[in-house]
């Protein structure tokens, strides 16, 4: 089998969710991992992904603390909770790509070696979409559940600040994508690095996006009085969350 061309064919499934020049930089890297012997492969592999786990976890760190500052938060969470927790998000988000990419890239690639008729074939390529949806936007509650040093909210008070942050992210991938591909030209003012520059810009974008439904989340629970944390029924003032212990003027 030729492992290049599989992993050039499964990544263009994602056409349209990333640009394409920060694509094309996923695929070379792919390829070169894919290309490599085994025996080098395996080490390379180690390395890599303990490297990439700290460096996502750092990350993880850094969207805590905005998630905080969202929340009107101060971290209370001891350092080795702190850590579990970025390091448990970060786990979660490796986790939820792998999902991605068998969603968007794998199940369109087994279609074509499964006999189905048109109408079957063409459900197959559309469901996965809505699929993906709903996986993202449960996802984001739950780190807007999850991630500020707070007591947890309710499902419903995180889940309409997902589902937004959700569908501004595939509206403005989709627009950054055009933008790309009809007006920049991050090649010629950054030359070789205008592939990271995107993929960097894009990663930028995507971060405010998940912080404005963190925002909204935030903003929903001051807006009422209503005890909006999980358990029982407790008066304001004591439910443990600057949000659900004050309501806006």
């Amino acid at each position: 089998m030729d492992r290049p061309a599989t992993v050039q064919r499964q990544v263009s499934e994602m056409h349209g969710a990333i640009p394409g020049e920060a694509q094309n930089l996923i695929v070379t890297y792919l390829k070169t991992l894919v290309s490599a012997g085994s025996a080098k492969l395996g080490i390379n592999l180690i390395v890599s992904v303990l490297v990439a786990l700290w460096s996502a976890r750092a990350g993880m760190v850094s969207l805590i603390q905005a998630l905080n500052i969202a929340y009107e938060e101060p971290e209370k969470r001891g350092l080795i909770r702190r850590e579990a927790v970025a390091l448990g998000i970060t786990v979660s988000a490796i986790l939820f790509v792998i999902v991605v990419l068998v969603l968007i890239a794998a199940i369109p690639a087994a279609l074509h070696l499964v006999p189905l008729g048109e109408k079957l074939r063409i459900l197959g390529y559309i469901i996965p979409w809505p699929v993906l949806i709903i996986l993202m936007s449960t996802a984001l509650a739950a780190t807007y559940r999850y991630g500020p040093s707070r007591r947890e909210p309710k499902w419903r008070w995180v889940s309409w600040g997902g589902l937004v942050a959700t569908l501004l992210w595939v509206v403005a991938s989709a627009l950054f994508s055009v933008y790309v591909a009809k007006f920049g030209n991050y090649d010629k003012t950054f030359s070789s690095l205008g592939a990271v520059v995107l993929l960097l810009m894009w990663l930028y974008i995507s971060a405010y996006v998940v912080l404005l439904g963190a925002c909204l989340d935030a903003e929903m629970e001051r807006q009422t009085a209503r005890d909006t944390i999980e358990g029982a029924e407790k008066p304001m003032g004591t439910r443990g969350a600057k949000m659900a212990d004050t309501v806006a003027e």
